[in-house]
């Protein structure tokens, strides 16, 4: 375990949300990872131009909120959804989406990754 996450036990772990946002718009938009767990990823992404998103289908379900901007977020069996400053969506696992800034978006994303239990140990505690 880092040091930072073991900290992490006793006290907040700040995430620089600000600066994170600034250098992202400054180049142009992007993705940055602001904190990667077993239990949580949290990322900053900058989506600087209108037109065709990346088709997303994440397997935990994932969380949009918007800091800045407008964008749309297009889901598989649902109308196209417009988020704003202050605004946020939850999208269930394993669904088909894609998110894009109308002309620019800056979006919190967290995804819970999948966990998922090894079978071999729940096979050995079956052994007689």
């Amino acid at each position: 375990m880092s040091p930072a996450l073991a900290d992490a036990h006793h006290a907040a772990l700040p995430l620089d949300l600000g600066s994170a946002r600034e250098l992202l718009e400054r180049s142009g938009g992007g993705v940055q990872t602001l904190h990667a767990s077993p239990g949580l990823e949290v990322r900053l992404e900058v989506l600087d131009a209108p037109g065709p998103g990346e088709l997303r289908v994440e397997p935990g379900d994932t969380l949009y909120a918007v800091l800045a901007g407008n964008g749309l977020l297009g889901v598989a069996l649902g109308d196209p959804l417009s988020l704003t400053s202050g605004e946020a969506a939850l999208v269930p696992a394993g669904t088909r989406h894609v998110l894009f800034g109308n002309p620019r978006l800056s979006v919190l994303v967290v995804t819970a990754p999948v966990w998922s239990a090894p079978v071999a140990p729940l096979a050995l505690c079956r052994r007689h």
